[in-house]
């Protein structure tokens, strides 16, 4: 039983890392797209399609979009349905794994964990990163 829940805690772990980490590398990306010269029509492919390599997501982003840029990448990595490993999914993950040991946990990080689900959830809707960007 204990060997069950460490791999709980390591998963719900994992998935908030990951998260993390695909939060960060939008930063850069948004970062890059600000400061490079885009209006030959190339910037896009040359900062939005390498976070999408580098995310190990590019065979499965080409299935349900046509190129990378500022709209589809962020969308893609953040809210993509179609993407398990996006935002959305690996704090969905994450907290329910959080919650199949909550008795365990201490509030706190569990009151941690639901609640940046409910902001991702609730108050970020699909068009307000179209709208606000990525940060």
């Amino acid at each position: 039983m204990l060997a069950g829940v460490a791999e709980t805690l390591y998963w719900t772990a994992r998935d908030l890392e990951r998260a993390e980490n695909f939060a960060r590398l939008l930063e850069v990306g948004q970062a890059a797209a600000l400061e490079g010269d885009s209006s030959n029509g190339a910037g896009g492919r040359l900062v939005w399609e390498p976070l999408v390599r580098i995310a190990g997501d590019y065979e499965s982003f080409l299935l349900t979009h046509r190129r990378a840029d500022e709209r589809s990448v962020p969308w893609f990595l953040t809210f993509g349905r179609d993407n398990p490993d996006s935002i959305v999914a690996c704090v969905t993950r994450a907290r329910e794994n959080a919650r199949s040991v909550r008795d365990r946990l201490p509030t706190e990080v569990w009151e941690g964990i639901n609640d940046a689900w409910l902001e991702l959830v609730e108050e970020w809707p699909p068009e307000r990163i179209t709208r606000d960007g990525v940060y």
